[in-house]
């Protein structure tokens, strides 16, 4: 990351800042731009998120860091859907009044995210290594890892510049993409990609659409990511709380169960 994780978790937080903000004054082609503008914002902020966390933990405490992570995330969805099933309950169409107080609530939300992260101190390394050394260290230990899926792909050491590396890191996944593991592993990771955009964004418009409910429809949209965000944080509790030998694919095959429920 030439920003580095913290500015680039600014400008990943941006990103969605511009999205919320464009249905103040929703136009087709702006909710259009800003959604692609989105989308390259959640891949800029999760990694660098990820990146920074993996930094400011040890092997040994990595799993409670992140754990508390994904927590304090899905209490967002706490906040949020219960701001917004008070602010839509007993309506059946929203006025331009309410949707600037909506919107404009939660876009001040985002900007106060932005001006905290700024505060965000350098996370403190526990080695002597340069920047540099890391990656030509990382990439050929990755390399010794792949030797098996990627057969006699050559490895590519002592890349002068970080564009070098990076460069090499993206042929060597591209490569590595047709493998059969990998192949089995994106199945996964498509179910995943629908199973998360149904649950966070198809279910609650659903709910919102539905007459059945009369006036009360749209605040059942808040209700909504109020139970999924407490669902997600008291799963990911019971799970990280789980001693080990109990993390078996049983287990797991239950979770994912009454996550389809």
């Amino acid at each position: 990351m030439y920003l580095g994780e913290k500015y680039s978790m600014i400008a990943g937080s941006t990103c969605y800042a511009l999205y919320i903000a464009s249905y103040i004054e929703p136009v087709k082609w702006s909710l259009y731009l800003t959604s692609f503008i989105n989308g390259l914002g959640a891949a800029v902020l999760w990694t660098a998120q990820g990146a920074f966390i993996t930094d400011c933990s040890t092997k040994s405490n990595m799993n409670q860091h992140f754990s508390l992570f994904w927590g304090l995330f899905q209490a967002n969805q706490i906040v949020g859907g219960l701001y917004a099933y008070l602010s839509l309950s007993n309506i059946t169409e929203i006025p331009r009044t309410l949707r600037i107080q909506l919107y404009g609530g939660l876009l001040g939300c985002a900007v106060l995210g932005i001006l905290i992260l700024f505060i965000l101190r350098k996370p403190r390394k526990t080695h002597n290594f340069s920047n540099q050394q890391l990656i030509n260290a990382e990439i050929n230990s990755f390399g010794d890892s792949l030797s098996g899926l990627t057969g006699n792909y050559p490895t590519i050491q002592n890349r002068p510049t970080v564009v070098q590396s990076t460069l090499h890191s993206l042929r060597r996944s591209i490569h590595i993409l047709i493998t059969k593991p990998m192949v089995c592993i994106l199945v996964a990771a498509a179910f995943t990609g629908i199973n998360l955009t149904f649950y966070s964004s198809l279910y609650a418009s659903a709910l919102g659409h539905c007459l059945h409910f009369g006036k009360n429809a749209k605040s059942y949209i808040g209700l909504a990511g109020l139970f999924i965000g407490i669902g997600e944080m008291v799963d990911k509790f019971h799970t990280n709380n789980l001693p080990h030998k109990l993390r078996t694919t049983r287990n797991t095959w239950l979770y994912e169960f009454i996550k389809i429920l």
